[in-house]
């Protein structure tokens, strides 16, 4: 079969045509996308036939968790040539399941904060896209419906004024976000050396004015805030210890600060019961301003004893302040902290002792009977704390950082000629204590 330019020019028709075949559907997808270019809503003016027809994929999008006073941001959506030069954001607030929505004032911006009024609201965002040929606008879909937001803390509640027994103190809520209206309560705590705080009954105002019973702890505040969306609680720091009254206590006849640096003797702040140091450490840091440091071995105090440092059958209040690591013995060993009085010479006394659990003890003999308690949890763990001894007509109680252990007893007068001591046993010991002493007082009546 012969070949030639004939043939050639058939090949070359074959290939025009074949052009032509793939030409025409290409062609045709062209016009088919120029056409939905002109009739898409993107590219219309907005009338409800075109929006209808919106694919989403193209529409605008709501980025963010719907709660009040968490920003929600807007996405401008994806639009079709010529490209718009122009947006514009108009939000909207809808009731959910309702295809009515209602513009929301002043939202004209891509990002919006959902406020209180949003709360069971849902979102949408209408997009408006201008350019030379004329506008043509999008809305997303709805969010869910707006949550509240719970409170937060930002800063912590204070207190101002002045820690001591009769002053007022003010707290602040402190600063806090989350959904308003907002609603506040307070309870205030008093709290030991070792940060352990309980609520005080009653104490649920902004302010508190402080009691005897507050003196030597310190006190702060916890402000509990509310909102539709839940509860969020936060404290203040705690005050200064609480200090006495300017004037002493009815019945507090003795009172030593033992904030003395230098010297031998042992001043008391109320009365004129001095008493002498020997071989005690000076100027330690203490439960409140300096303490005294006893070597368990030498140290001790002794103030001379007068007629009213002896309670009879009045009431009678005794506390100091201990901090150590030390264990006294086994029994009948123990470490006295203050005493006034033997027991075995005969006649009365009553004493604090630390034993060899580690508890505190209160000893109290008088015209009737003798009477002791021990308990509470150990405090020879490095940390201060509180002890009081207390007797009245018909009990006898230890405290320990405010906890109360009572026991029934009915032990009479106490009356004795013998020295206050503290820190041993006696001026010869033994049961000699091992550590830091502080603020000692005793109040009868």
């Amino acid at each position: 079969m012969q070949t030639g330019a004939g043939d050639a020019e058939i090949r070359r028709l074959a290939v025009v045509v074949e052009w032509a075949r793939r030409a025409v559907p290409v062609a045709l997808v062209l016009a088919l996308v120029a056409a939905a270019s002109v009739a898409s809503p993107a590219a219309a003016t907005g009338s409800r036939q075109n929006q209808s027809r919106l694919k989403d994929r193209f529409r605008p999008r709501i980025v963010g968790k719907p709660r009040v006073g968490v920003a929600l941001k807007a996405t401008r959506g994806t639009w079709t040539r010529p490209r718009p030069v122009v947006y514009e954001y108009s939000w909207l607030r809808c009731r959910p399941g309702r295809a009515k929505c209602g513009r929301i004032a002043g939202a004209k911006r891509p990002l919006y904060t959902p406020s209180s009024r949003d709360i069971g609201m849902t979102l949408r965002v209408t997009v408006t896209a201008r350019n030379a040929k004329g506008s043509a606008r999008a809305t997303s879909r709805p969010t869910r419906a707006v949550l509240a937001t719970p409170p937060a803390v930002t800063s912590s509640p204070t207190v101002s004024g002045t820690a001591q027994d009769g002053q007022t103190l003010t707290a602040t809520t402190g600063s806090w976000t989350g959904t308003t209206p907002m609603a506040y309560a307070y309870q205030w705590q008093s709290c030991d050396s070792t940060g352990n705080c309980n609520p005080i009954n009653g104490a649920t105002a902004t302010t508190y004015t402080a009691t005897s019973t507050d003196v030597g702890s310190t006190l702060k505040v916890t402000v509990t805030a509310s909102n539709v969306a839940g509860t969020a609680a936060a404290s203040s720091a705690p005050t200064a210890v609480v200090r006495p009254a300017s004037g002493p206590p009815p019945g507090l006849v003795a009172l030593w600060h033992m904030d003395e640096t230098s010297g031998t003797t042992m001043f008391d702040s109320v009365g004129a019961h001095n008493g002498t140091l020997n071989s005690v450490q000076l100027g330690l840091p203490g439960f409140s301003g300096t303490a005294y440091g006893f070597n368990g071995s030498s140290s001790y105090v002794n103030v001379p004893s007068t007629a009213d440092l002896n309670p009879g059958s009045a009431n009678l209040i005794f506390t100091i302040h201990l901090q150590t690591t030390g264990t006294p013995s086994a029994p009948p060993a123990d470490w006295d902290l203050l005493r006034k009085g033997i027991y075995t010479t005969g006649g009365a006394e009553y004493k604090i002792e630390l034993m060899h659990t580690g508890q505190a003890a209160c000893g109290f003999e008088g015209t009737n009977d003798y009477a002791e308690v021990v308990a509470g949890p150990a405090i020879n763990d490095g940390q201060w704390h509180t002890v009081s001894c207390i007797k009245t007509s018909t009990t006898i109680e230890v405290v320990v950082d405010g906890q109360v252990f009572s026991k029934a007893a009915n032990v009479g007068s106490i009356a004795n000629t013998a020295d206050v001591i503290i820190g041993a046993h006696s001026t010869v010991g033994p049961d000699w204590f091992q550590g830091q002493l502080d603020e000692a007082s005793i109040q009868i009546g």
